[in-house]
């Protein structure tokens, strides 16, 4: 459905503070073409770089200083439009279930536990991927589809209103003041809208 390019240019947020963990993702994803990759170390400045990135994907660690992986999506909740679907995996060396439940409650779409297999990374993000493509791809129909709603209904109260102004002339014809009492209601409901 969508070419190969457009997965490979997909932009992919990683938030990590183990530097061989962003190096090691980072290679998996360079490796299988992708090649819109950013990467923090620093869980303050996601929020900074997730606004100016605009991903299709955040992987996000759960444990690193400063700020946990659970505060950053709970920041993000409060940036992301509502209606928009950001893929999040959660990577952590958390075998425990109640944070994978807790994670996947706070926002996440998927959890790994480190170390991870490549192919089962790759297969996930190609996944969550195209999600987010067919959300989009379905959000950009809605639009269109309220658009054409509002051009027709402006044209059917634009008919409306020419068919109203025919038979007010037609009625003035036979009655003047029947007549302009129609224009008058004609101009005051255009009025009012």
């Amino acid at each position: 459905m969508f070419k190969e390019e457009t997965f490979s240019a997909a932009k992919i947020f990683i938030v990590d503070d183990e530097p061989t963990s962003v190096r090691l993702l980072t290679k998996i994803l360079s490796d299988a073409g992708y090649t819109n990759i950013k990467s923090t170390r620093d869980p303050k400045k996601v929020q900074k770089m997730y606004t100016d990135f605009q991903p299709d994907l955040l992987v996000l660690d759960l444990h690193m200083p400063h700020m946990e992986g659970f505060k950053i999506m709970d920041q993000l909740k409060e940036i992301h439009k509502e209606d928009d679907y950001l893929p999040i995996l959660v990577i952590s060396q958390e075998r425990n279930r109640v944070i994978q439940f807790s994670a996947l409650e706070a926002g996440a779409k998927d959890f790994l536990v480190k170390p991870y297999d490549s192919i089962e990374v790759l297969l996930r993000i190609r996944n969550f991927l195209e999600i987010r493509m067919l959300h989009q791809k379905m959000s950009e129909h809605n639009l269109l589809l309220e658009k054409k709603i509002q051009e027709r209904t402006e044209q059917l109260y634009q008919t409306q209103k020419s068919v109203i102004q025919l038979l007010s002339r037609a009625v003035e014809y036979r009655d003047s003041e029947t007549g302009t009492h129609t224009m008058r209601i004609c101009q005051y409901r255009s009025e009012e809208r």
